[in-house]
């Protein structure tokens, strides 16, 4: 679903898929919460998602709080689902190659 890249500041850097069923968690654990929120995510749903991902796949031992003042998340963008933005010219062709 959603990659984190996560940097403990004193450990080892690691990636984290959040699931549907971190969703789940987090949904029910934090108020308001909605996966929907991640068309224009603040910071506080991607710590929060990323934490219970981290969590659940056991890359992390502490609370909420120590995560999000011991940890850099980044949401990482799935190659697949990435299309860049057309500048309206067509590309070159295998003739013009």
């Amino acid at each position: 679903m959603i990659t984190f890249e996560v940097k403990p500041d004193n450990g080892t850097a690691y990636e984290v898929t959040a699931t549907p069923r971190d969703v789940l968690l987090w949904e029910r654990q934090v108020r308001n919460a909605k996966f929907s929120n991640f068309a224009s995510p603040s910071y506080e749903d991607i710590y929060g998602l990323a934490f219970f991902a981290s969590k659940r796949q056991r890359q992390f031992d502490g609370n909420r709080a120590l995560f999000e003042e011991t940890c850099e998340v980044q949401p990482i963008e799935d190659a697949d689902e990435y299309e860049p933005e057309s500048d309206g010219e067509p590309g070159p062709t295998s003739e013009d190659r």
